[in-house]
């Protein structure tokens, strides 16, 4: 189960970045987390947003939704970091095609978050947990990603992706920030 303190709104900032770390675009929107369905332990992410495109005027609207699963064998009280449940699944709601997806499956899966083993360096931070990501194929490219969950309650996404064309970061950050 997902803990309540994960759920409901987060306000949400993504800067696109290129190969060489120089500002693509910047979004800012309001991101979402709600139960979708109880009986499967599934939960909703929306997001909606303006993604404004640098050295330019030119902004559009952006939106985006996944499902979230936590692994339902996980022992929620050793694995819950900041109200998310770890190994964490992350699916597609969309096909290929467009078609609205009601299920959690093999081909919808987009990546699973695991946490990172714990180090027994007595002076390491513990102020940010790390999750990193199984890789994601999409045809020539690939797609990995990280979680940084803080302390203070943020959250914070770091994906890479590489390909034949792709070459590019982005860094998204959550917070309760009062919008």
């Amino acid at each position: 189960r997902m803990e309540s303190t994960a759920l409901g709104a987060w306000k949400m900032t993504r800067t696109v970045l290129s190969k060489d770390r120089k500002i693509v675009a910047k979004v800012s929107g309001a991101a979402h987390i709600t139960p979708f369905s109880k009986a499967k332990k599934i939960f909703l992410y929306e997001e909606n947003g303006t993604m404004a495109f640098q050295n330019t005027e030119s902004s559009m609207k952006v939106s985006k939704s996944y499902y979230l699963k936590s692994n339902e064998d996980a022992k929620e009280s050793l694995n819950s970091i900041r109200g998310l449940v770890f190994p964490l699944s992350v699916y597609f709601t969309r096909g290929d095609n467009g078609e609205q997806l009601e299920t959690c499956e093999t081909k919808n899966l987009y990546v699973t978050f695991a946490k990172e083993e714990e180090k027994d360096d007595t002076t390491s931070s513990s102020d940010v947990i790390r999750c990193p990501s199984t890789v994601h194929h999409c045809g020539n490219d690939i797609y990995s990603a990280c979680i940084e969950l803080s302390k203070d309650g943020s959250i914070a996404t770091e994906c890479v992706v590489k390909g034949p064309k792709k070459d590019y970061f982005i860094v998204s950050q959550y917070s309760r920030d009062v919008f």
